[in-house]
């Protein structure tokens, strides 16, 4: 979505797909909002960080990781705001990542490789990925009681 306000946009997500809310992105907001690096934030014992050619596997969480996940938990705190004030109580929310090609064709390796290119990476992010989807869907459903 555009702009950067993400109560607004959670308002304007329930106030219009009341049936089929969905936890909005906001890519306007820079780093870590965009889809790779929001996807990048669910990833279990994976960090990435910010350089000049995009997204790099790094030793342990910096600030550009930190900042993803920031965002994403303000996005779901949003969209709970949201629905309690509209009285919303849906059965389904749709949340949206990064398939884990997309996502490794999008991140290097320390080497500059894209991880997509080194079959032990790949299997060890797609497995980190899934493991993150399982425990960011258990929040979601938790937090938004769907």
């Amino acid at each position: 979505m555009p702009g950067i306000d993400a109560l607004e946009a959670a308002r304007t997500v329930v106030g219009e797909l009341p049936d089929l809310p969905y936890l909005p992105e906001l890519p306007g907001r820079g780093a870590g909002a965009d889809l790779v690096g929001r996807t990048a934030a669910l990833l279990v014992d994976l960090a990435v960080e910010l350089v000049p050619s995009g997204y790099r596997v790094t030793a342990r969480p910096g600030r550009d990781h930190r900042r993803a996940v920031d965002l994403l938990r303000g996005d779901l705190d949003a969209l709970e705001e949201a629905l309690d004030s509209a009285g919303a109580r849906p059965t389904v929310i749709k949340v949206q990542a990064a398939g884990p090609w997309t996502l490794t064709s999008e991140i290097e390796l320390r080497t500059g490789h894209k991880v997509l290119t080194d079959t032990g990476a790949l299997r060890e992010f797609a497995a980190s990925l899934a493991e993150g989807l399982r425990v960011h869907a258990e929040e979601v459903s938790r937090r938004l009681d769907v």
